[in-house]
């Protein structure tokens, strides 16, 4: 068992370093293709589009937002290539020991994902607005620095910071909404996890009683 775990550690450690290298040449060639993208699309739009449009709303796109969109890719290729492994080795090993066992490892996971799919909506959301308020912020931003000579020329410095003001309490507002949803999600994971490690136990000692599975199995 010794030599088993050690190997099982050495390989999901080579295989996190893999991914961890993977996901990062990933982010940054898909952060670059989005960006690209995105400013040829721009350029093919006519002058009404960019009359309607704010050019610090179109900066904050192409800059924060497609590198943000490009963060999110480097987790996902990196828990795809860690976890699958993890899930192969210790599924195999569970499913030699006892099936019950696996189908209660199977159930935790139709729960994770029922948390998943509760919490997604909610938390979309919340980013779009986040991101909107930010590429508001950059334009508002853009624009008093941009009109800085006009603006004291009138003596409205108070007035381009008032609104530089209202942007960003709109910043703090939606990071703050966003940030209890997304903290939420750890805690209620935790709890899940913790009626689901409780449940498997018991299941684990019903079958040692029965004879099912030896005590070895158990503490495996």
């Amino acid at each position: 068992f010794g030599i088993l775990f050690v190997s099982v550690a050495i390989l999901v450690s080579a295989v996190n370093y893999a991914a961890e290298s993977a996901a990062a040449w990933l982010r940054v060639q898909v952060g670059r293709s989005i960006q690209l993208d995105l400013v040829q699309h721009l350029l093919t739009q006519d002058m009404a589009f960019f009359s309607r449009q704010k050019s610090g709303e179109l900066i904050s796109r192409v800059t924060f937002d497609a590198s943000a969109t490009a963060l999110g890719v480097g987790p996902l290729v990196r828990s795809v290539m860690h976890h699958s492994v993890q899930v192969a080795v210790y599924s195999a090993y569970l499913l030699s020991t006892s099936v019950w066992l696996t189908v209660g490892a199977v159930a935790l996971i139709g729960a994770q994902f029922g948390l998943t799919q509760v919490l997604k909506k909610p938390i979309r959301r919340l980013v779009r607005a986040d991101t909107d308020a930010s590429a508001g912020m950059l334009s508002a931003l853009q624009e008093a620095l941009t009109s800085i000579r006009v603006a004291k020329s009138f003596g409205a410095e108070a007035y381009e910071a008032d609104k530089l003001r209202t942007s960003a309490d709109s910043v703090v507002r939606s990071l703050w909404r966003k940030s209890r949803i997304e903290k939420l999600e750890a805690p209620m994971r935790s709890v899940l996890d913790a009626f689901a490690v409780c449940g498997i136990f018991l299941l684990a000692i019903g079958q040692m009683r029965s004879g099912l599975l030896t005590f070895d199995g158990l503490i495996l």
